[in-house]
């Protein structure tokens, strides 16, 4: 029993260092701006925009504790989109828009 039960959880304690805010979508911590690192939205109001070497500025929707949204440009990396919002980001994702 002991050995099948290993055997099921080997998969998650081998990932066990990636962190993830919901089912599905797992997050690299912030700061760790790698190629492996994951696109998007990161706890406490972190976007990483992966730009593949363009340089392209993008348009992000970021979303507050009380579901208002709010448009923000970023540029490739990592971005703080707290500071132009007064209420605590929850959620962001990129919206279409390119060359804010």
């Amino acid at each position: 029993m002991l050995t099948s039960l290993t055997a099921l959880l080997a998969p998650t304690v081998a990932h066990a260092d990636t962190l993830a805010d919901s089912p599905g979508r797992a997050l690299a911590p912030p700061g760790a701006d790698s190629v492996s690192a994951v696109c998007g939205y990161y706890p406490m109001g972190m976007y990483r925009h992966c730009d593949a070497g363009t340089g392209m500025w993008v348009m992000v929707d970021a979303q507050d504790i009380w579901g208002g949204i709010h448009e923000v440009c970023v540029h490739p990396g990592i971005n703080d989109l707290q500071p132009g919002i007064r209420w605590r980001v929850v959620d962001a994702w990129w919206n279409g828009g390119i060359r804010c």
